[in-house]
């Protein structure tokens, strides 16, 4: 049997229900009790309604923030091929960008596509020669930057 580690979503629950029932509480003080009788669909419908619209709403701003745009890190450039760590939006096949950070600018290096994924995690990425086939060029840029200034993007860039 599984252990559930994060009750937040029990206790945030738990309080719904609690304001749910206060409210019915007072409502019943307000009211007398054949209104009550009268009107119980209702209520129970409204109460429904407000826990499902509660739940879902603290369901939203409490989700765990997503990586899909960020960039995953360089870990080698060799050869043709960039070494990155994997991230959700990377899969075999993606086209991605890939750009060296100049003086807080980045610049568009080349353009690459994602050849292997890796047992370890680690993502391949090939060099896509320019219309010139000068991939040489590309790879003497890319290996005299930083790691850290190797920005790999989703997606390709038209024209340069």
């Amino acid at each position: 049997m599984k252990k559930i580690k994060d009750l937040s979503f029990f206790k945030a629950s738990a309080a719904i229900l609690a304001v749910e029932f206060g409210l019915f509480g007072f409502v019943s003080v307000m009211f007398d009790k054949s209104w009550i009788l009268d009107n119980t669909y209702i209520l129970i419908t409204h109460a429904a309604y407000i826990y499902l619209i509660s739940i879902l709403t603290w369901l939203l701003l409490t989700r765990p923030d997503s990586d899909a745009i960020v960039a995953p890190k360089v870990r080698i450039v060799r050869n043709d091929l960039i070494l990155v760590e994997l991230r959700s939006w990377i899969s075999i096949g993606v086209l991605v960008s890939v750009h060296i950070l100049e003086d807080h600018v980045e610049r568009l290096a080349c353009l690459g596509a994602v050849i292997n994924i890796q047992i370890n995690g680690l993502t391949q990425i090939k060099i896509q020669p320019e219309d010139d086939g000068d991939s040489e060029r590309i790879m003497k840029k890319l290996l005299s930057a930083r790691m850290e200034n190797i920005i790999i993007k989703p997606g390709m860039h038209v024209g340069r």
